[in-house]
Order: structure tokens, then C-alpha cells, then sequence
């Protein structure tokens, strides 16, 4: 089960990948009082406590003014770690905060030239700053590498990263070209196999069962609500399957037959 809060629309960068349109930039944040009892009513559901994670991310959580007050309340009602996807951005500001167990997750997508043309001038400097400083904090950590025609060849370099700053895991995921333009070209799944391979190789944890791969669970294990209280059944779906304060017990669809991957992705890996 997973709970994926876009906290904030607000994003420092603006990534050549990313599936969020620009109408979503200007969603703002989510009032700190919803953000907490969509948290409880998420763990409020009927399953196993250790089945559940909460995932805070964005647009970039760090720019959400209420996140370190967010993460200290949640340590402090569950005494559970939070998970966070991040770029980097604001590392700094919520350090102190931090659990030494905590789920952090830094995006790097190859060396400083690749990256940066992925992700905007300097974002490779933010990057492997936020990697450094929680290495030395003791915070657990790992990387997001998204998988593309360009940064196929820089994997080793991010893995040579991960090893310095003592990474837990390198969750490696296929880049798609959610618009055109952008200059992305995806792998075909034999190449994604071996960089996948190349992973697990170097010892480091990765998530093993994608959805696009193996059926798609949106609605099903997990949901996605927007600063504004929409519950999607997948971000990237952008299908709304309802709206806060709804129930999630009554919003998610257990009963919804899994996606049948080979036909709603692999057609946009074509």
C-alpha cells in the first residue's frame, strides 16, 4: 500500500521527463490540516501497518513550507519513517528533522553534463549535494536513475556515486516520452533488462516488480492526491477517482481488474 501526497505543485525545476502539465505548477500547496488527516485516514485503512508507506512529493517537497512540520508530527503520532522523492532541492532546510531510517529518495540521472541537460543547469551540483550531506548525516538514502536513450552509457558513474555516498539502494525506472519535443528517446526493454541487471550487480536494492512490467496497480494498492484534495487513481494517469474529504477506504477500487500492461504501456514505449 502507498500513499503518494503531492504536497506542493511548486518545482525549482522543470524536467524534460516530467508528466506534470503546467496547469498543475499552478496548484500551489496542500493546507497542512489536509495533508494530516489524509495521513491518518490513510493508516486508518484495514491493512497491516507495515504494508503502508507515505510518500511526500510534488512537484518538489521541499518546497512545501509546512514539510518539516509535516515529517515531526508524523514521527511523533505514528513513529513510523516517511518516505520523500526529491531533486535535492531543499535538503538543507529539513536535515535536522530526518530520521537515520528515514526513505529519502535523490533523483540522479547520469553525470553532470546528462543530468543537467535532463533537469536544468545546476540541478547535478543540488543533487549530489543533498546525497552528500545526508551520507554524512546518517540519514538513509537512496537514488532514482530514469532510464533513457541519452544517459544509458552514465550508469556507472551514478552507481560509482551511490557507492561514495553510501547509498541503500538505485531504484532504476524506463523513461517515457511523455511529450513530444523534448528530445527523449526510450529504451527498448531489452537494454532497460541489462542496465536492471547492472544494479543488482552492484549489490544495491531496486525495486524488482515495476508496474508497467508486471500489471498495473493504480487504484488498487495506492493512490495519488493532489494539493487540492483529488485523489488519482496513478499521478501519472491523472484519472480522478475522488476528492477530500471522500473516504480512501471508499475511494480506492479493490474490486478494478489490474491494467493488462502489454496494453496500456507498452503502447507508449513504442
Amino acid at each position: 500500500m502507498f500513499l503518494d501526497m503531492h504536497v506542493t505543485m511548486n518545482c525549482n525545476l522543470r524536467c524534460r521527463h516530467c508528466y506534470l502539465t503546467d496547469d498543475a505548477y499552478n496548484m500551489g500547496h496542500m493546507p497542512l490540516d489536509m495533508a494530516k488527516n489524509v495521513i491518518i485516514d490513510y493508516l486508518d485503512l484495514p491493512y497491516a501497518k507495515s504494508e503502508k508507506r507515505v510518500v511526500l512529493s510534488g512537484g518538489e517537497p521541499t518546497l512545501y513550507p509546512h514539510l518539516s512540520e509535516l515529517i515531526v508530527w508524523f514521527h511523533t503520532f505514528f513513529n513510523q519513517k516517511v518516505s520523500i522523492a526529491s531533486n535535492g532541492a531543499g535538503i538543507d532546510n529539513i536535515i535536522d528533522v530526518l530520521w537515520m531510517n528515514e526513505g529519502v529518495q535523490i533523483d540522479l540521472d547520469g553525470d553532470s553534463k546528462v543530468h543537467d541537460w535532463l533537469r536544468g543547469a545546476g540541478s547535478y551540483e543540488q543533487a549530489t549535494h543533498a546525497l552528500g550531506l545526508m551520507c554524512e548525516s546518517c540519514v538513509s538514502h537512496s537514488i532514482q536513475f530514469n532510464a533513457h536513450q541519452g544517459n544509458k552509457d552514465t550508469l556507472d558513474h551514478v552507481l560509482d556515486f551511490a557507492d561514495k555516498t553510501e547509498c541503500v539502494g538505485v531504484n532504476i525506472n524506463l523513461c517515457q516520452p511523455i511529450v513530444d519535443g523534448r528530445g527523449l528517446k526510450p529504451l527498448p526493454l531489452d537494454e532497460f533488462q541489462m542496465l536492471r541487471d547492472m544494479v543488482d550487480d552492484r549489490g544495491f536494492y531496486y525495486t524488482k516488480r515495476l508496474c508497467y512490467l508486471n500489471g498495473c496497480s493504480a487504484g488498487l494498492t495506492g493512490l495519488g492526491v493532489l494539493p487540492d484534495g483529488t485523489y488519482l487513481d496513478c499521478p501519472r494517469h491523472y484519472k480522478k477517482i475522488g476528492q477530500y474529504p471522500d473516504r480512501i477506504e471508499n475511494v480506492l477500487q479493490p474490486d478494478k481488474p489490474l491494467y493488462d500492461p502489454k496494453i496500456m504501456c507498452m503502447e507508449c514505449m513504442q
